[in-house]
């Protein structure tokens, strides 16, 4: 019985100088032709093999099972795929993106034919504050939610609204078209950005497949007709990826304008500056060129809306609203809104300022590689740069057994240190991103109004950095709970006989919150575990 190469136990079976074996006389001789041994010779070979010869092991030892896989001749194919491949699955999870935005303008559907009035459009789950601000009505008084007008404080909302009922004077169900056109380009946005943050960061152990748990988040359905956050949850994204490029003068200063456009559609906008700025921090000509752009744009805005400082007065007066745990304390009476609006405010800035000293120390505590002793060189997408620069003479010399020209005797060549430096750049920024979602998970857990578009923030990052399926499936049911009792929580405003009790709406914010500090524990969790 003839054997293939790689069924006899050779350590490189593909390789023909290592498939040779020690006669008793010392003779070195082939298995053959073509590499191949019949069974008689394998026997009869095997007891009385010298030392230095080669020993046949078991067909199903693991080692040979994933010969093909262990760097041999023709194994790339194998463990790379090509552009096509990577392509036809990008196409795949934006496909699985286009589903969850699909479901979300179906939602809408019954409200654009039918009008947005409450509590009908609270019971079809498809109600909007934008709606509501279109059609010249405001949301019913109710404890823990916002009754003055916009929840949040998104300029981009607000100038969407004024233009298009003043400037366009278009109707109610023209205006949420034009809002769910924007905000599925900025989903479309969103999404094309986390696949190219996938690839960028160098993720080990899990890739752009953890894209499609963001991509079936319930924020996505339910948050598409809710304000324009979506355009700065995009805009974040993009932002990261520019800074993940060559970091030119020009991509730091549109990094920092994106990122002024964040700020705009919301103020967790503020909160991915701060850890952009984190991560820029080790050289501070590129954290001046981001602050650069973010003031150019920002200069703009106050220029083109003077009464920003009087938008904020209005917002603090009115802060809280449903979701939030300020929400569930007034809902029960037990404080006033402006002490439970500032005192928020405050345990959120300190909690963003300990999350930033934590960040650095992490930072601080590991040190730069720029050795071959780096281990993470060899991982991810940084195989490609480092097996290049390995895979020279050295590497031939060291396989034909000279000692004088082993890859470790030499000092790494110019390609091999930057590779070191890349892959210690690419651990940083992962050690960034990780900060940035503990940050957007505390952010929505201490906000005075946390409603399911500020936990859109969260879903890009935490999907890439939080790799647990059990989590994103704990807060998967937590968020779409969440959100169908805040639409039944607006209809028993308007009718008490109706709609969710109080109670149970604070049961749901609850297990929400419970969900979200579930998210940021193994989040920072993560940024221990590769800080250590």
């Amino acid at each position: 019985m003839l054997l293939p190469v790689w069924e006899r136990g050779c350590v490189r079976p593909f390789l023909y100088a290592d498939c040779m074996t020690t006669s008793p006389q010392g003779s070195a001789s082939p298995q053959g032709p073509g590499g191949l041994q019949t069974e008689t010779e394998r026997t009869a070979s095997a007891p009385s093999d010298p030392p230095g010869s080669v020993r046949v092991l078991n067909r199903s030892a693991p080692a040979r099972l994933a010969a093909p896989l262990l760097g041999t001749v023709g194994a790339q194919r194998f463990a790379r795929p090509d552009a096509r491949s990577l392509a036809s699955a990008s196409w795949a999870l934006l496909g699985v993106l286009g589903l969850s935005v699909l479901v979300g303008l179906l939602l809408q559907a019954p409200c654009m034919s039918g009008g947005y009035e409450l509590p009908r459009a609270s019971f079809r789950m498809c109600s909007s504050p934008v709606a509501l601000s279109l059609l010249g009505e405001a949301a019913p008084q109710a404890p823990g939610a916002i009754s003055s007008g916009l929840p949040g404080f998104s300029l981009l909302t607000y100038w969407f609204t004024v233009a298009v009922s003043g400037a366009l004077g278009a109707a109610p169900a023209e205006g949420m078209a034009i809002l769910l056109v924007l905000n599925s380009a900025a989903f479309a946005a969103m999404g094309a950005g986390m696949l190219v943050l996938v690839r960028r960061l160098g993720l080990p152990g899990h890739g752009a497949s953890w894209a499609a748990v963001g991509f079936l988040s319930p924020v996505i359905v339910f948050s598409i007709g809710q304000s324009l956050e979506p355009v700065g949850v995009a805009a974040a994204v993009w932002a990261c990826v520019l800074l993940l490029g060559s970091r030119s003068t020009g991509s730091l200063v549109g990094a920092g304008a994106l990122l002024a456009l964040a700020a705009a559609a919301g103020p967790l906008g503020l909160v991915v500056l701060l850890a952009v700025l984190l991560g820029t921090s080790r050289d501070r000509g590129q954290a001046a060129l981001v602050l650069a752009g973010f003031a150019l744009l920002t200069g703009l805005i106050l220029l083109a809306d003077g009464r920003l400082p009087g938008r904020l007065s209005l917002w603090f007066a009115d802060a809280i609203d449903r979701g939030s745990l300020a929400s569930i304390a007034l809902a029960q009476d037990w404080s006033d809104a402006t002490t439970l609006t500032t005192g928020l405010l405050v345990v959120w800035g300190l909690g963003l300022v300990a999350l930033a000293s934590l960040a650095i120390s992490r930072s601080m505590h590991r040190p730069v590689h720029t050795a071959l002793t780096a281990p993470e060189a060899a991982s991810g997408p940084r195989e490609e740069a480092a097996s290049g620069a390995f895979r020279g003479e050295g590497a031939r010399s060291a396989a034909a057994g000279d000692p004088e020209d082993q890859p470790s005797s030499n000092l790494p060549d110019r390609t091999a240190l930057r590779a070191m430096e890349a892959a210690d750049e690419r651990a940083h920024m992962r050690r960034t991103a990780l900060t940035l979602t503990a940050m957007l998970g505390f952010s929505v857990i201490v906000a005075p109004g946390s409603s399911t578009s500020l936990s859109l923030w969260l879903v890009p990052f935490a999907a890439l950095m939080v790799p647990y399926l059990w989590v994103h499936a704990v807060w998967f049911f937590a968020e779409l709970g969440f959100a169908l009792a805040s639409h039944l929580a607006d209809a028993a405003a308007v009718d008490a006989s109706t709609g969710l009790a109080d109670t149970w709406m604070s049961l749901f914010t609850l297990l929400r919150f419970l969900s979200l500090a579930l998210v940021t524990a193994f989040a920072l969790d993560e940024l221990f575990r590769r800080s250590g």
